[in-house]
Protein backbone atom coordinates (compact mmCIF):
# COMPACT_ATOMS: atom_id res chain seq x y z
CA UNK A 1 0.00 0.00 0.00
CA UNK A 2 1.52 3.29 -1.15
CA UNK A 3 0.00 6.55 0.16
CA UNK A 4 0.03 9.25 -2.53
CA UNK A 5 -0.55 12.84 -1.46
CA UNK A 6 -0.47 15.80 -3.84
CA UNK A 7 -1.56 19.41 -3.25
CA UNK A 8 -4.95 18.56 -4.85
CA UNK A 9 -5.61 14.89 -4.05
CA UNK A 10 -4.94 12.03 -1.66
CA UNK A 11 -5.21 8.34 -2.48
CA UNK A 12 -3.72 4.94 -1.80
CA UNK A 13 -2.24 2.74 -4.50
CA UNK A 14 -2.53 -0.94 -3.64
CA UNK A 15 0.07 -2.74 -5.75
CA UNK A 16 0.15 -6.51 -6.14
CA UNK A 17 3.13 -8.71 -6.93
CA UNK A 18 2.08 -9.30 -10.55
CA UNK A 19 1.30 -5.69 -11.44
CA UNK A 20 -2.32 -5.09 -10.55
CA UNK A 21 -2.84 -1.61 -9.11
CA UNK A 22 -5.97 -0.35 -7.37
CA UNK A 23 -6.30 3.36 -6.63
CA UNK A 24 -8.41 4.06 -3.53
CA UNK A 25 -9.55 7.26 -1.81
CA UNK A 26 -9.03 7.98 1.91
CA UNK A 27 -12.10 5.86 2.80
CA UNK A 28 -10.74 2.95 0.72
CA UNK A 29 -13.35 3.32 -2.02
CA UNK A 30 -12.02 2.08 -5.38
CA UNK A 31 -11.39 5.00 -7.79
CA UNK A 32 -9.45 3.34 -10.60
CA UNK A 33 -7.61 0.12 -11.38
CA UNK A 34 -5.08 -0.91 -13.97
CA UNK A 35 -2.49 -3.56 -14.76
CA UNK A 36 1.13 -2.67 -15.40
CA UNK A 37 2.29 -4.46 -18.55
CA UNK A 38 5.43 -5.96 -17.12
CA UNK A 39 6.49 -7.60 -20.37
CA UNK A 40 6.55 -4.45 -22.50
CA UNK A 41 6.41 -1.60 -20.02
CA UNK A 42 3.61 0.85 -19.64
CA UNK A 43 0.74 -0.63 -21.66
CA UNK A 44 -2.39 0.10 -19.63
CA UNK A 45 -5.02 -2.58 -19.20
CA UNK A 46 -8.16 -2.09 -17.16
CA UNK A 47 -8.90 -4.81 -14.64
CA UNK A 48 -11.95 -6.67 -15.89
CA UNK A 49 -11.42 -5.90 -19.60
CA UNK A 50 -12.99 -8.62 -21.71
CA UNK A 51 -12.21 -7.33 -25.20
CA UNK A 52 -9.72 -9.97 -26.43
CA UNK A 53 -8.44 -7.82 -29.34
CA UNK A 54 -7.34 -4.87 -27.21
CA UNK A 55 -6.36 -6.88 -24.15
CA UNK A 56 -2.68 -7.67 -23.57
CA UNK A 57 -1.58 -10.45 -21.29
CA UNK A 58 1.10 -10.01 -18.69
CA UNK A 59 4.13 -12.25 -18.43
CA UNK A 60 3.70 -13.86 -15.02
CA UNK A 61 7.38 -14.69 -14.59
CA UNK A 62 8.01 -10.99 -13.94
CA UNK A 63 6.86 -9.39 -10.69
CA UNK A 64 7.08 -6.16 -8.72
CA UNK A 65 9.59 -5.97 -5.88
CA UNK A 66 8.81 -2.52 -4.46
CA UNK A 67 6.77 0.61 -5.05
CA UNK A 68 7.13 4.13 -3.67
CA UNK A 69 5.63 7.58 -4.19
CA UNK A 70 8.06 10.32 -5.22
CA UNK A 71 6.34 13.42 -3.80
CA UNK A 72 8.27 16.26 -5.43
CA UNK A 73 7.80 14.72 -8.90
CA UNK A 74 4.27 13.34 -8.23
CA UNK A 75 5.06 9.89 -9.60
CA UNK A 76 4.60 6.29 -8.54
CA UNK A 77 7.85 4.39 -9.02
CA UNK A 78 7.84 0.58 -9.30
CA UNK A 79 10.84 -1.79 -9.22
CA UNK A 80 10.44 -4.98 -11.30
CA UNK A 81 12.18 -8.35 -11.35
CA UNK A 82 13.09 -7.97 -15.04
CA UNK A 83 15.70 -5.34 -14.05
CA UNK A 84 13.44 -2.39 -14.85
CA UNK A 85 11.84 0.63 -13.21
CA UNK A 86 8.35 1.76 -14.21
CA UNK A 87 7.34 5.34 -13.49
CA UNK A 88 3.69 6.45 -13.49
CA UNK A 89 2.31 9.99 -13.26
CA UNK A 90 0.43 10.16 -9.94
CA UNK A 91 -0.39 13.89 -9.97
CA UNK A 92 -4.08 13.05 -10.50
CA UNK A 93 -6.20 10.08 -9.48
CA UNK A 94 -5.90 8.36 -12.90
CA UNK A 95 -2.29 7.20 -13.21
CA UNK A 96 -0.55 7.14 -16.57
CA UNK A 97 2.81 5.59 -17.57
CA UNK A 98 5.55 8.18 -18.14
CA UNK A 99 8.94 6.40 -18.16
CA UNK A 100 10.37 2.89 -18.25
CA UNK A 101 14.04 2.28 -17.47
CA UNK A 102 15.23 -1.15 -18.62
CA UNK A 103 18.44 -3.13 -18.55
CA UNK A 104 19.65 -2.40 -15.04
CA UNK A 105 22.71 -4.45 -14.13
CA UNK A 106 21.00 -6.25 -11.22
CA UNK A 107 17.39 -6.73 -10.10
CA UNK A 108 16.13 -3.74 -8.06
CA UNK A 109 14.85 -5.11 -4.74
CA UNK A 110 13.98 -2.01 -2.71
CA UNK A 111 13.52 1.72 -3.20
CA UNK A 112 13.89 4.74 -0.91
CA UNK A 113 13.51 8.42 -1.77
CA UNK A 114 14.65 11.63 -0.13
CA UNK A 115 13.14 15.00 -1.07
CA UNK A 116 15.61 17.88 -1.60
CA UNK A 117 16.40 19.91 1.54
CA UNK A 118 18.77 22.85 1.59
CA UNK A 119 21.95 21.91 -0.27
CA UNK A 120 20.99 18.23 -0.48
CA UNK A 121 19.36 17.25 -3.82
CA UNK A 122 16.42 14.87 -4.26
CA UNK A 123 17.79 11.32 -4.26
CA UNK A 124 16.48 7.89 -5.17
CA UNK A 125 18.19 4.87 -3.56
CA UNK A 126 17.89 1.51 -5.31
CA UNK A 127 18.97 -1.61 -3.40
CA UNK A 128 19.57 -4.55 -5.72
CA UNK A 129 20.06 -8.31 -5.88
CA UNK A 130 23.86 -8.00 -5.77
CA UNK A 131 23.90 -6.06 -2.49
CA UNK A 132 24.61 -2.71 -4.16
CA UNK A 133 22.91 0.59 -3.49
CA UNK A 134 22.62 2.87 -6.49
CA UNK A 135 21.89 6.54 -5.82
CA UNK A 136 20.24 8.75 -8.43
CA UNK A 137 20.52 12.49 -7.72
CA UNK A 138 17.85 14.50 -9.53
CA UNK A 139 18.56 18.06 -10.63
CA UNK A 140 14.95 19.25 -11.13
CA UNK A 141 12.45 16.59 -10.00
CA UNK A 142 9.60 19.12 -9.84
CA UNK A 143 9.94 19.63 -13.59
CA UNK A 144 10.59 15.99 -14.53
CA UNK A 145 12.69 13.14 -13.17
CA UNK A 146 14.12 12.56 -16.65
CA UNK A 147 14.02 14.51 -19.89
CA UNK A 148 10.82 13.82 -21.83
CA UNK A 149 11.54 12.87 -25.44
CA UNK A 150 7.88 12.39 -26.38
CA UNK A 151 5.41 14.60 -24.43
CA UNK A 152 2.36 12.38 -25.08
CA UNK A 153 4.05 8.97 -25.07
CA UNK A 154 5.86 6.60 -22.76
CA UNK A 155 9.61 7.30 -22.82
CA UNK A 156 11.94 4.29 -22.61
CA UNK A 157 15.51 4.55 -21.35
CA UNK A 158 18.20 1.92 -21.09
CA UNK A 159 20.38 1.80 -17.99
CA UNK A 160 23.67 1.55 -19.88
CA UNK A 161 22.93 4.78 -21.76
CA UNK A 162 23.52 7.87 -19.61
CA UNK A 163 20.23 8.86 -18.01
CA UNK A 164 19.38 12.53 -18.70
CA UNK A 165 19.05 15.05 -15.84
CA UNK A 166 20.46 12.58 -13.29
CA UNK A 167 23.76 11.94 -11.50
CA UNK A 168 24.33 8.22 -10.77
CA UNK A 169 26.50 6.72 -8.01
CA UNK A 170 26.76 3.06 -6.94
CA UNK A 171 28.05 1.53 -3.69
CA UNK A 172 28.66 -2.21 -3.21
CA UNK A 173 28.26 -3.98 0.14
CA UNK A 174 30.80 -6.83 0.04
CA UNK A 175 29.13 -9.34 2.37
CA UNK A 176 25.47 -8.73 1.50
CA UNK A 177 23.73 -11.14 -0.92
CA UNK A 178 20.85 -8.77 -1.68
CA UNK A 179 18.96 -5.90 -0.06
CA UNK A 180 15.36 -6.15 1.17
CA UNK A 181 14.61 -2.65 2.48
CA UNK A 182 16.20 0.80 2.42
CA UNK A 183 15.31 3.96 4.35
CA UNK A 184 17.10 7.32 4.11
CA UNK A 185 17.30 9.65 7.11
CA UNK A 186 18.01 13.12 5.74
CA UNK A 187 18.78 14.76 9.13
CA UNK A 188 21.72 12.38 9.68
CA UNK A 189 22.52 11.92 5.95
CA UNK A 190 22.29 8.17 6.61
CA UNK A 191 20.95 5.26 4.59
CA UNK A 192 19.85 2.17 6.54
CA UNK A 193 19.50 -1.10 4.62
CA UNK A 194 18.12 -4.48 5.65
CA UNK A 195 19.50 -7.53 3.91
CA UNK A 196 18.92 -11.26 3.72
Amino acid sequence: MVPIETPKTFCYALVTKFGRVGVYDGRLQLLDSYVIALSEGGVRERIGDTNAVERRRRVTSIWLNDAIHVPDASVLLLACSDRSLHIYDASILIHAPVFVIKGMRHVPQCLAYSVARGESPSMLFIGDSAGSVTTLRFHQPGVSLFRKKHPQQLDKYYWMVRLPVVAVCSTRCQTVPFLRFAQYFCNQHSLVCLCN
